[in-house]
């Protein structure tokens, strides 16, 4: 045996000590109590992920998310070592054939998101109705909900055969670090012309009145913040909720033309808004599919350590208190919002950017595997949607129709 592979094989065991080493940290931790954070090394995070695969991956993202990660006494008693064993076969490993794995893309038919339980019946009705008052346009295609990353991947395409499970597992082993929190809608917010609730999340009975004590220089962060750092750590892809830096959870209850008009709709529902709360003890995978269709359960991810994992819907489910057909007004709204944002020009210069067609030389051979029949359907189904778009446009007063829909 050589002196270079001695030499690694002396280095890796070492790895190995000080993997255990942090193991114990971990039990130490859970056992310490609440603000106690799990120790890490970056330069052992970048050697084992230069060094191994997915397993180890997973485990440098989570120690390197120990700020996210705090250990308080019902939320997070378990150690890293009873998360990785129970997600042992929730993460591919390198020997897996990956080429039956659907490949992926995030699309804005996808999301992550958190929804009231369809048993908090008074929270629906409460939201629906100040949905309705204040005519939002996506009342019919979107629930009540609160995104954790948007856009997400396609992960079960139309004409797939097959799920892309991959990024299904690395949500799943999210999902069991994050144990059950409350929620309150108790306060409102706007972004611009959008008006929506602010979902404050605690444990415990534990709201922002009384603060958790927490090890000095640990960021006492509402749990389903720390749900999405930890999503977003695992899928880094998914930055679009962060907006410098930071995530701002929010439930949209409509959107205006204008912040004046915004905060209008804010002082109506003040005059009768009661703060709502419900528990979070699951989070969803919805997709829509079409243009006029409805976001609907692809898959529901319980929280917790002793959850049992992903049920996959297929074909995917409605939530039961969504409407089962988009009416009129709502239909005539959301084509004026779409004709508003189209004529504002925010499609395509999002975050100060301007996209810039690219030549063929530039663009390279087609990565399209559609065969020409394929193609050509395609081409025809977007001459057909440009058609009507523009008679919708036409009919809203817009001449600007080649935006996708909201």
């Amino acid at each position: 045996m050589t002196f270079a592979v001695q030499l690694f094989l002396a280095f890796f065991n070492e790895i190995e000590v000080d993997y255990e080493a942090r193991i114990n940290n971990c039990q130490l931790a859970a056992q310490a109590g609440p603000g106690t954070r799990v120790p890490h090394s970056s330069f052992l995070i970048l050697l084992l992920m230069a060094l191994s695969g997915t397993y180890w991956i997973l485990l440098a993202t989570i120690l390197k998310s120990a700020n996210a990660f705090v250990v308080n006494p019902r939320s997070a008693r378990m150690s890293l070592r009873s998360l990785l064993s129970s997600t042992n076969d929730a993460v591919p490993r390198k020997d897996e054939p990956q080429d039956e794995l659907v490949e992926a893309k995030k699309v804005h038919t996808m999301t992550v998101c958190m929804v009231p339980e369809a048993k908090y019946a008074d929270v629906w009705d409460a939201l629906t109705r100040a949905r309705t008052e204040l005519r939002d346009p996506g009342l019919y295609r979107w629930p009540s909900h609160a995104n954790i990353l948007y856009p997400f991947f396609d992960i079960k395409p139309q004409n797939a055969e097959s799920m892309n499970e991959e990024k299904l597992k690395l949500l799943v082993a999210a999902a069991r670090v994050c144990e059950p929190f409350q929620v309150s809608l108790d306060s409102f917010g706007t972004f611009g012309g959008v008006l929506f609730l602010y979902p404050r999340s605690f444990r415990d009975g534990v709201g922002m009145q009384e603060s958790i004590p927490r090890e000095e220089g640990v960021l006492d962060e509402e749990p389903l913040i720390q749900l999405q750092s930890l999503l977003q750590e695992l899928l880094p892809e998914c930055d679009d909720q962060k907006r410098n830096g930071k995530y701002t959870p929010h439930i949209t209850l409509s959107h205006f033309s204008s912040l004046k008009d915004a905060l209008d709709g804010q002082a109506k529902l003040e005059t009768w808004w009661q703060a709502k709360e419900f528990t979070v003890h699951e989070i969803y995978v919805l997709k829509r599919v079409g243009d006029d269709g409805q976001f609907k359960i692809l898959a529901t991810l319980p929280l917790g350590v002793n959850s049992e994992g992903a049920q996959v819907h297929d074909p995917p489910i409605v939530f039961p208190a969504m409407p089962l057909v988009e009416e009129d007004w709502v239909r005539e709204e959301r084509m004026a919002y779409k004709a508003r944002r189209n004529g504002s020009g925010t499609r395509g210069k999002r975050r100060g950017r301007t996209r810039k067609k690219k030549t063929p030389l530039q663009r390279g051979p087609s990565k399209s595997r559609d065969t020409p029949e394929e193609i050509a359907k395609k081409r025809a189904e977007r001459s057909t949607k440009r058609e009507r778009l523009a008679q919708e446009a036409a009919e809203t007063g817009s001449d600007d129709y080649t935006s996708s829909l909201f």
